[in-house]
């Protein structure tokens, strides 16, 4: 009989449920309290001033998250930079000031709270919460809004940079020519791996407002002449020609009946002896499983994707037939995390 696990505390229990302290966190992060610090504010009344804020409210919130580590608490009404707040600015190469942003798309995303409340109360197969509280999908709400849809492609852009050095180098691009960044964004590791690789030539596969910022991207990298954008949805027939297709970080976003979708679409279009590459986490490289399964509820809640075991995915690719096979898996010693490079084969 197995041990049962042992309830948690009743602190420890109200800490994982309290919603003060992450709102009084989004709310120091939008209003760059870190940065006014560096520049020298450190007064309540000055960084009020320097922050368009109210002093009573502002000192409020730097009084309660230096209690909980955040800031430190020089005087009554003075509140400096310690190593958690250092996190908070806007040059930290963690880039979380801009995720906790509640102007931008990450807190958008992850304030989206009413959608776990629909989460608990239907069948969490059948499409996505945030869908179910609010109308619409998440990828229509940022096709309606520009300035989100614009700053959900800087999100996206900087979570690939985790894999780019990898995919760049990982992989074997001496005997390709072309690659197809299949929903690749602004192009952030398609042109990674054009610069590394002169030899290849690409093609980005995405829609507005993410297509418009590529081309701009495309252009400044002085990269004209060696790659377009095809500005369409993935699910449609995929520009031909490419002998890689590549999936970063996108089949998570879905269902497995639109993922199958979407790698089949991926090997109609590969050329004889194609390539489709993805990269995913893969949970039990987690090893404490506590990021594994927050990305994999928040991916159910948003999208109604999730994230997948080396088997699921291994289903993913035979249900998508065309003859596409799962041939290398890149481990996370080389991608970092739970991240791994899936390397599948065409057959023709």
């Amino acid at each position: 009989m197995s041990t049962p696990t042992p309830a948690p505390t009743p602190r420890t229990l109200d800490e994982l449920s309290d919603i003060v302290t992450p709102y009084a966190i989004r709310i120091a992060a939008t209003l760059r309290l870190a940065d006014h610090m560096a520049a020298g504010h450190t007064k309540v009344a000055d960084l009020a001033e320097a922050s368009g804020t109210r002093p009573r409210p502002l000192a409020a919130i730097l009084e309660y998250l230096s209690r909980r580590g955040v800031f430190a608490r020089l005087s009554p009404q003075e509140f400096g930079l310690n190593a958690e707040a250092e996190r908070l600015r806007d040059d930290h190469p963690g880039g979380l000031r801009f995720r906790l942003d509640l102007d931008e798309v990450g807190s958008h995303v992850e304030t989206a709270h009413l959608s776990y409340i629909d989460f608990a109360r239907r069948d969490a197969e059948s499409g996505s919460a945030y869908q179910a509280r609010y109308g619409t999908d998440l990828w229509t709400a940022l096709a309606q809004d520009p300035a989100l849809g614009v700053s959900w492609d800087r999100f996206m852009s900087m979570i690939t940079q985790i894999a780019t050095d990898q995919v760049v180098t990982r992989f074997d691009w001496s005997r390709r020519s072309h690659l197809v960044d299949v929903g690749g964004g602004s192009g952030t590791l398609l042109l990674a791996v054009l610069a590394a690789h002169p030899e290849l030539s690409g093609t980005l596969v995405e829609i507005d407002p993410a297509a418009s910022a590529a081309r701009e991207a495309i252009q400044a990298a002085g990269l004209g002449t060696r790659a377009t954008v095809a500005e369409q949805s993935f699910f449609a027939p995929l520009p031909d020609g490419g002998d890689v297709y590549l999936l970063a970080q996108v089949l998570h976003d879905w269902d497995d009946a639109d993922a199958v979708r979407i790698l089949r679409r991926c090997a109609e279009a590969a050329g004889p002896d194609g390539r489709v590459l993805l990269v995913e986490r893969l949970p039990h490289l987690d090893t404490s499983r506590l990021h594994a399964s927050w990305m994999d509820l928040r991916m159910l809640m948003l999208f109604g994707g999730g994230e997948r075991t080396e088997e699921q995915y291994r289903t993913l690719i035979t249900d998508a037939g065309m003859s596409l096979d799962l041939t290398q898996v890149v481990s996370s010693g080389a991608l970092g995390g739970e991240m791994v490079l899936l390397e599948c084969s065409v057959r023709r």
